[in-house]
């Protein structure tokens, strides 16, 4: 007699928006987990538009689609899921940051980061307040509770009262295709005559205050990259940030054919865009991983990268490392990068590192042996609600 699977919901809403580091998180973590461990669960993805959804599996992974119809983030919670659960039987269900106000399977919480309230000051009031009770509250009431960094882990651990021997990390790491070798000369070649962009710095990031743009805006002028090089911002203002917008726009104006904004990419331009770069740059203030500089170092392209929260373990990066509070240090190294011919064998070095430390197999595997070895509580600790 055949062992009976394991019914897993997944909310894939996330899936079917922007790029962002979630979105990566989900879809590189279930295509791992699907290759893996594939043939012992049901697996179901929930979401409004499934061929979106579809898109980004490959064909030979099979899952089970749910429909969801509404918006209202109080409705879903409290009533839609709930009720999706025990119409489909299902075992437990994933989700980031929130999960259902009534608990009807075992819960899995992924909570990437709690920056908003490690840096309040980088953050809006409203949002800090909204999300440090529903955060908390979901963290509490799962029964698999999941960050992807050491960092992330100790500071969850120490705003929600959580002990960090409960909370598993599935760190980030990035797909294989990022590691294939290419030819950068050809590469550059297109990106020039597509999008009229040559010898240029990259950052990847939606645009947020903590992510630092205006530092490399700074640079750009101060060091007059302009005369050299263009300038190449990848990511969305989804957090309608307009004095941050205006600054960018301002600066296409003023560097106009020199700066270049793509606020989204499909993945395909995205590689090109890394494997084509001069010099990648991530000088963000705060992360919770920090995906762009282990996918742009996996493309052998030279990367300065800032080292503080989740980001000191990126000790690879060696002297590429920089403190993002000191713009006098990042300017100088900025400045060296540029004028100094790629060490291939450093690159190489570097590339290898990532991806031996760094596997979605891994990931998956720690959220597998998770589900398996321990059963879904009844219903949440009464006591969890006192302590928000």
């Amino acid at each position: 007699m055949s062992k009976k699977k394991i019914r897993l919901l997944v909310d894939a809403r996330v899936l079917e928006g922007e790029a962002q580091g979630s979105a990566t998180y989900l879809r590189e973590l279930y295509r791992a987990f699907m290759h893996a461990y594939g043939d012992q669960y049901e697996l179901f993805f929930a979401a409004e538009n499934e061929q979106a959804i579809r898109d980004q599996f490959p064909k030979q992974y099979q899952f089970g689609f749910i429909p969801l119809h509404t918006g209202s983030r109080t409705k879903l919670y409290g009533k839609v899921f709930p009720k999706l659960i025990k119409e489909w039987k299902i075992d437990w269900a994933h989700f980031q940051y929130m999960v259902p106000f009534f608990k009807k399977c075992g819960h899995i919480v992924t909570t990437h980061d709690v920056l908003f309230l490690d840096f309040p000051q980088q953050f809006p009031w409203t949002y800090r307040t909204s999300r440090r009770i529903l955060f908390k509250l979901a963290f509490w009431n799962s029964d698999i509770k999941v960050t992807v960094s050491d960092y992330s882990k100790r500071a969850i651990s120490q705003h929600f009262g959580v002990r960090s021997e409960e909370i598993v990390v599935t760190p980030n790491a990035v797909r294989a295709q990022y590691f294939e070798e290419h030819d950068k000369t050809q590469i550059r070649q297109e990106l020039e005559s597509q999008h009229g962009i040559k010898d240029f710095v990259l950052f990847v990031s939606r645009l947020e205050q903590r992510k630092n743009h205006r530092l490399l805006l700074a640079a750009f002028e101060k060091l007059e990259l302009y005369d050299d090089y263009q300038l190449v911002f990848v990511g969305n203002n989804s957090l309608d940030d307009e004095a941050l917008q205006g600054l960018v726009e301002e600066a296409l104006r003023k560097y106009s054919g020199r700066f270049h904004w793509f606020r989204q990419v499909d993945e395909p331009l995205l590689m090109q865009l890394y494997r084509g770069a001069k010099a990648f740059v991530y000088p963000s203030l705060a992360e919770g991983f920090g995906i762009p500089p282990l996918e742009a170092a996996a493309c052998l392209v030279p990367t300065l990268c800032a080292s503080n929260t989740a980001m000191t373990d990126f000790t690879f990066f060696g002297n590429n490392l920089f403190d993002a509070d000191q713009p006098e240090q990042f300017y100088e190294k900025l400045h060296r990068v540029l004028q100094s011919t790629p060490n291939e064998e450093e690159l190489l070095d570097i590339a290898q590192q990532i991806k031996q430390k760094y596997s979605w197999r891994y990931a998956a595997q720690v959220i597998h042996e998770s589900i398996t070895g321990q059963k879904p509580s009844p219903q949440p600790k009464k006591a969890q609600m006192a302590k928000l």
